[in-house]
């Protein structure tokens, strides 16, 4: 005598992980970024995420697409941007942000600020700059 079966494995629908890229990026005052975030899902779970930011003021805010947009008064510092998982809220991952000031000069102060050179003479200035996030 035989006998057969069927057997049906059915996957438990499932989130593994999910990952944001980049999972850094530094951006200016009035700049923005698009970041991405992919889930590793099985079982047919939903491979969707929420954004949110971890400033209060949303100066740092990201859209439900990933885009990051700082605003023009958005303060120097540290944010994180996260992606959770829409099918298990346990599955996230973030992006650190950095808020960079915007190089910018400040001002040049040449001395002396006045000088008589001679036909055929010389004087040395000397020039001092005043910058500011790093301006060179």
């Amino acid at each position: 005598k035989k006998a057969s079966a069927a057997i049906t494995v059915t996957v438990a629908p499932a989130v593994n992980s999910v990952t944001v890229s980049p999972s850094t990026a530094s951006i200016l005052p009035g700049g923005s970024k698009q970041l991405t975030a992919a889930v590793d899902a099985v079982g047919g779970a939903a491979t969707t995420v929420t954004w949110s930011s971890s400033d209060a003021s949303n100066k740092v805010a990201v859209d439900n697409t990933g885009k990051v947009t700082v605003a023009a008064n958005a303060a120097p510092g540290s944010y994180t941007i996260t992606a959770t998982s829409t099918a298990d809220a346990t599955k996230k991952a973030s992006a650190a942000i950095t808020v960079t000031v915007a190089p910018a000069v400040n001002s040049v102060t040449v001395s002396p600020s006045t000088a008589s050179i001679l036909p055929g003479g010389s004087k040395q200035l000397t020039a001092a700059v005043d910058v500011v996030g790093g301006a060179a």
